[in-house]
């Protein structure tokens, strides 16, 4: 009796002084594409929080992003900077990486691929090649190029983490969205490539692959299944939902905290997966 009253206390004792998971990402820089989208602005805001110099992207001018500023408390410099870039031009994605180089020498530590280009209500021959190249060079190839960009950094210091945010569309298809879904399919398969080239030099690389969420694409698509039958937005998002378990909708800010967590300590050996936030629809 006593012996088992002495392991139960030796193991409160390891539980309660041991650090399971470490949030700090103090001393890092981390470079996130998208930021002015649901899921980029709530993974600045987690990065910031740790305490991650931040190199924030997207299409828009600068003065576009004072308000993300203004809600994190920081000035240009501070904790965040901001470079904007479109993603559809090499030009551009260039410019970007003599900007990070100028801006933070010893590289990148953390890259975020939250950008992301969505069209949705055309059948596969109904879709434009101009919509093609777009939704690939976006989805696709920008992360791509960006990989090839901090790999040589992340290996010369031993460690790194990659997330890109595919879709629970990577996974499983549906009519009218064949651009979309190739390149989050895509990125599932670049997940895969990239994390066996760098599993020994400390780089962990991952997708996360979110389903129906709150936000401007969900409204794309539940306004387009409400005009197709003839029926209203609130019916469209009851419909969509009784596919889901769960019966809601995912948020951006638990798909942040999910990216948060493949960011830190706690996740160095998780590499190469696709993980679905998605309500249970996977399970289905």
């Amino acid at each position: 009796m006593d012996s088992k009253l002495n392991a139960s206390s030796n193991l409160g004792h390891f539980f309660s002084t041991r650090k399971i998971m470490s949030l700090s990402l103090g001393g890092k820089t981390a470079l996130v594409t998208g930021v002015m989208g649901h899921i980029g602005k709530a993974v600045v805001k987690g990065l910031v929080e740790a305490e991650c110099y931040v190199i924030g992207t997207d299409r828009f001018p600068r003065y576009s992003v004072d308000d993300l500023f203004e809600e994190l408390q920081l000035t240009s410099g501070e904790n965040m900077t901001y470079i904007a870039c479109d993603l559809t031009l090499t030009e551009d994605i260039e410019k970007l990486f003599k900007a990070i180089d100028k801006e933070r020498p010893d590289g990148v530590d953390i890259f975020i691929n939250a950008a992301a280009s969505f069209s949705f209500g055309s059948l596969i021959e109904d879709i434009s090649l101009e919509q093609w190249k777009r939704e690939v060079s976006i989805n696709l190839t920008a992360a791509f190029m960006i990989t090839q960009y901090i790999l040589h950094k992340m290996k010369k210091k031993g460690w790194g983490r990659i997330v890109y945010v595919s879709s629970q569309l990577g996974l499983k298809a549906i009519p009218k969205a064949a651009a979309y879904i190739t390149t989050k399919a895509g990125l599932c398969g670049l997940t895969r490539a990239v994390s066996v080239e760098t599993a020994e030099n400390g780089i962990t690389v991952n997708a996360v692959c979110p389903g129906p969420r709150e936000g401007d694409m969900m409204d794309s698509v539940l306004n387009t299944h409400a005009a197709e039958r003839k029926t209203s937005t609130r019916e469209a998002r009851e419909f969509v939902q009784t596919f889901l378990p769960t019966r809601r909708f995912s948020s951006s800010s638990q798909i942040a905290s999910f990216i948060m967590y493949l960011c830190s300590s706690g996740a160095d050996n998780m590499t190469g997966t696709s993980t679905s936030i998605d309500g249970g629809l996977n399970a289905t």
